[in-house]
C-alpha cells in the first residue's frame, strides 16, 4: 500500500526471510540507515545514491554501559565509525555549495535540511557571534545519523515482536494501515488504534529505564538537597509500571489509549515519560515516530508476523532483555509470511 517505497523498504526483509524465521535487529537498522540517507531525491534531478559504507559504523556503545565502555578496546569502533560519519557529511555539504545556487534567495522550499542551513548561513553576518558555521552543520547531520538510531531500531524490533505475539493486536493494525492506504503520514490524526499501538509499546518496554540527566542549579527534591550539576536518574520503568497511572501494568493492552469511542486519548502520564519534556525533551521526536509509523506500516501490509513454535515458549527470557543503556530483547527470530497482493 506504501507504493514503491514499501516495496524498497520491505526488500530487505524479503531477501533475509524467504518463509524462513528471520531475526529483525540488523534488517531495521539498514532500513533506518537508507531512509535516513536517502529521503527523496536530490536537487537537480539527481537520485540520492545510500552510501553503504556508512552503515556497518552503527553506535555499538548503546548496547552496553557507556561508562564502562569507555575503558574497553571496543571504544575505539565508535570513535573510527563517528569519524566516518563526518568525513561522509563533510562530503554532502561541499556537494550542496558546489550545486546551491546562492543568489535566489527567494527559492521555494528548501530540498532538504541542509539546503535549509546553507539558505540561512548566508544570510547571517560572519562576524556574528550566532553565525552558522559550516562545523555545526556537520555536527547537526552527523546528529540525524547517529542520535537515535539503536533507540528507533530496538523500539521497530519490539514492536515486530509484539505484533508476532498478539495477533488480534496485528490484525487491528493492519486493518487501519489499509482503511487508509498510502495517505497514513498525511491522515495520521486517523490512526487511532495504531498510534494506541506506539505508545503502549513505548510503555510496555520502556526502552531507557533509568534516564539519566544533571541538574543544572541547586535544588531540592522532597527535603532532599540536590547540588548543581549532580547526576539524577529518573527511574522511567517505575512510572511505566504504575498501576495507579496504567492499570494492570504487566499487561500489553493498546486499549488502554483509546476513549470509549475508539478514539486515540494521550496518557498525561506519558508525556516526557519516553521522549523527555521541555528545551531538553528529544529533539528528534517527529522524526522518529515518522520512522516508526512508515516502518510498521511496511511490514504489517506486506507481511504476517509470527512467532515460530520454538521461540513461544521463550518470549518471556526475551522480553526480560539484554543488559545496556537501552532495554532491548534478546536475540530471537520471527516468521515473516508475505501477503498475497491484490
Amino acid at each position: 500500500m506504501l507504493g514503491a517505497g514499501g516495496d524498497a523498504r520491505c526488500h530487505v526483509l524479503r531477501r533475509v526471510q524467504r518463509h524462513q524465521p528471520a531475526g529483525v535487529r540488523q534488517a531495521v537498522r539498514l532500513q533506518r540507515a537508507g531512509v535516513r540517507q536517502a529521503a527523496g531525491q536530490r536537487p537537480h534531478g539527481h537520485q540520492h545514491q545510500p552510501d553503504s559504507r556508512v552503515l556497518p559504523h552503527d553506535v555499538p556503545w548503546l548496547e552496553g554501559h557507556p561508562d564502562v565502555m569507555k575503558a574497553l578496546p571496543g571504544s575505539a569502533s565508535f570513535a573510527e565509525g563517528y569519524a566516518f560519519i563526518k568525513a561522509f557529511c563533510k562530503r554532502e555539504i561541499a556537494w550542496h555549495k558546489e550545486k546551491l545556487d546562492f543568489n535566489n534567495n527567494e527559492a521555494d522550499q528548501p530540498e532538504d535540511f541542509i539546503t535549509a542551513f546553507l539558505r540561512e548561513q548566508v544570510r547571517q553576518d560572519p562576524d556574528s557571534e550566532h553565525y552558522f558555521t559550516d562545523d555545526d552543520l556537520c555536527d547537526i547531520v552527523a546528529d540525524f545519523f547517529v542520535a537515535g538510531t539503536d533507540t528507533t531500531a530496538v523500539a521497530l524490533t519490539w514492536a515486530a515482536l509484539l505484533l508476532a505475539k498478539h495477533q488480534d493486536v496485528q490484525d487491528k493494525v493492519r486493518a487501519e494501515l489499509f482503511y487508509l492506504g498510502d495517505t497514513i503520514l498525511e491522515k495520521q490524526a486517523g490512526l487511532h488504534y495504531t498510534r494506541a499501538f506506539w505508545d503502549e509499546v513505548l510503555r510496555f518496554c520502556m526502552l531507557v529505564p533509568l534516564n539519566m540527566r544533571h541538574s543544572v542549579r541547586e535544588t531540592s527534591v522532597g527535603g532532599y538537597r540536590i547540588p548543581a550539576d549532580t547526576v539524577v536518574g529518573a527511574n522511567a520503568y517505575a512510572v511505566s509500571r504504575n498501576a495507579e497511572l496504567f492499570p494492570e501494568p504487566e499487561t500489553f493492552r493498546p486499549a488502554r489509549f483509546l476513549d470509549a469511542e475508539g478514539c486515540y486519548c494521550r496518557s498525561p502520564a506519558m508525556d516526557g515519560l519516553v521522549f523527555g519534556a521541555g528545551k531538553r525533551g528529544c529533539m528528534g521526536e517527529s522524526l522518529a515516530r515518522m520512522e516508526m509509523l512508515v516502518f510498521l506500516a511496511s511490514l504489517v501490509q506486506n507481511f504476517q508476523l509470527e512467532l515460530p513454535e520454538k521461540e513461544r515458549p521463550r518470549f518471556r527470557e526475551i522480553f526480560i532483555g539484554e543488559d545496556g543503556a537501552v532495554h532491548q530483547p534478546k536475540q530471537h527470530r520471527i516468521l515473516f509470511t508475505e501477503l498475497p497482493r491484490d
